[in-house]
């Protein structure tokens, strides 16, 4: 159920993850989910069982929208822009992503939800999250909440194995521990931050 890694250790399903960034930032908009895994498919990620290809899609279609989503950031922090028109940004992201809905029995046990991008600007702007500070996130899922945080800088926790990949793709040290227990941190250094969408 998870990608298959290449020579190069990059996660199947990355590759395709950037070309859905790319086209995001082109200004380009999915409208339905079929229109987006039709590109997925026709970007490189490789077929498997119907269940397990979809899911994989989806899970491809976020991880683009959220490394589309940290190039936003960076861009408007390079050109000094206001949060207002970083989150505008993170608004039409949005809107161009399609509805990401296909699950899978181990999507419902995990009880995965994540959290749009705009909503993860907000967070992480209330948060204080800046590429100067340490953050925990200890339910990183594909790294929205972490848009705004440096990977160095970052404790990252994700037990779901192909979004660990994912994080890990994106520059992330991940650690795959129960988050629901605390105590499961205690190695961790202290942080200036700690940011979390928890499964519920």
């Amino acid at each position: 159920n998870h990608p298959v890694s290449t020579a190069k250790g990059m996660a199947v399903g990355e590759s395709p993850a950037r070309k859905v960034r790319d086209y995001l930032l082109a200004g380009g908009a999915f409208r339905t989910i079929v229109e987006a895994r039709a590109f997925i498919k026709q970007n490189g990620l490789p077929e498997t069982s119907e269940g397990v290809w979809r899911k994989l899609a989806d899970e491809t279609i976020e991880h683009g929208v959220v490394l589309a989503a940290k190039e936003v950031v960076e861009r408007g922090r390079a050109a000094g822009a206001s949060s207002a028109d970083v989150f505008d940004k993170m608004l039409r992201l949005y809107e161009n992503q399609p509805r990401l809905s296909s699950r899978t029995s181990q999507s419902v046990a995990e009880q995965a939800y994540s959290t749009p991008v705009p909503l993860a600007f907000i967070a992480s702007r209330l948060a204080g999250i800046t590429r100067e500070l340490t953050v925990l996130e200890p339910t990183a899922g594909q790294g929205a909440l972490l848009i705004e945080a440096d990977p160095k800088k970052a404790a990252v926790n994700e037990l779901n194995k192909t979004r660990a990949d994912a994080l890990e793709a994106q520059g992330y040290r991940v650690m795959m521990r129960d988050a629901a227990d605390p105590n499961r941190f205690a190695d961790v250094p202290k942080v200036d931050a700690v940011i979390a969408n928890p499964p519920f």
